[in-house]
């Protein structure tokens, strides 16, 4: 579980927030380019990165009980087209997505809430907004500890009695 500060435990036990809390978003785009967005009407500095104010909307994450990985689709804006220029330029899928919950009157922390990361599977849209399917990534290419997941014996020698 994820010790959080005094201040933000304070803030989410409050009756009432003047201080927002925020939704970030961070889409690799190519390798030498992530784009940072925030849920806000001004841009926002977390992490020594300025995130630009964009409006998108996260659907609900859900986890399963038979073990099956969660997917999200998140709708970014794209009233300036630059989002649907990134998607034309670029190959999207398998690209990292990172969203993060902060609490804007904690800021000088860099303290975040939840963070969690996702790769794009589809990505679709208009002139209107771009919307991105987020799934885990692939799971047969992800590096484990050699004893937990190649062996299928134990390689320990116990006594024999």
């Amino acid at each position: 579980m994820k010790n959080l500060s005094l201040p933000i435990i304070e803030a989410k036990n409050a009756q009432s927030n003047q201080d927002p809390w925020l939704r970030l978003l961070d889409i690799e785009v190519s390798d030498d380019l992530t784009v940072y967005y925030v849920r806000n009407t001004e841009p926002v500095v977390f992490n020594s990165i300025t995130y630009q104010p964009c409006g998108f909307s996260v659907d609900s994450i859900q986890t399963d009980t038979k073990g099956n990985l969660n997917e999200v689709r998140i709708t970014v804006s794209n009233i300036g087209r630059q989002v649907s220029a990134y998607v034309i330029e670029n190959e999207l899928r398998g690209r990292r997505v990172v969203l993060t919950e902060i609490y804007h009157g904690d800021l000088d922390l860099d303290d975040e809430i939840r963070s969690e990361v996702y790769r794009i599977r589809d990505v679709s849209g208009d002139e209107k907004a771009v919307t991105f399917t987020l799934g885990h990534g692939p799971l047969l290419i992800q590096k484990y500890p050699n004893r937990r997941i190649w062996r299928d014996a134990c390689t320990h020698a116990y006594k024999v009695s």
